[in-house]
């Protein structure tokens, strides 16, 4: 059975999360292309936010004791296959992982517009996710 208080916890670490970054209110592009301190702050924030999930994921993984995945991408085809998410939130959530993996391993090479872009346009996936895993959990 999955620990749905731990659940709520993760849940309501990234919704704190994600009110400081909404606090950076960076303009544009521009903006963020000049501040190099504020690009390494919303990077980190995002990567914290994508591990949060991750983390949520895997603890439903082996609550349920679902397939063990063989890496971080592979947490959310796992909850695909399982119904835990729609098969749109598990390639959305894939591609995240794609770019915290970017941020952790090649961290001089990622892209300051894709970077802006996941914070100006893709926020509320985390609200998605969030929304898909505690709609899962009162199925369940």
């Amino acid at each position: 059975m999955v620990d749905q208080t731990l659940i709520e916890r993760k849940f309501t670490l990234l919704r704190q999360k994600r009110m400081v970054i909404e606090g950076y209110s960076i303009p544009s592009l521009r903006a963020f292309r000049e501040n190099q301190m504020a690009q390494k702050a919303v990077e980190k924030m995002l990567q914290e936010m994508i591990e949060i999930c991750m983390d949520v994921g895997k603890h439903i993984i082996a609550d349920e004791n679902f397939r063990i995945p063989e890496d971080g991408k592979a947490i959310f085809t796992v909850l695909g296959e399982q119904s835990v998410l729609t098969k749109e939130t598990a390639e959305m959530m894939q591609k995240m992982v794609g770019f915290r993996n970017i941020v952790v391993h090649l961290y001089e090479t990622t892209d300051v517009e894709t970077v802006y872009t996941i914070y100006t346009k893709h926020l509320s996936d985390f609200d998605l996710f969030s929304k898909k895993i505690l709609g899962y959990l009162k199925r369940a």
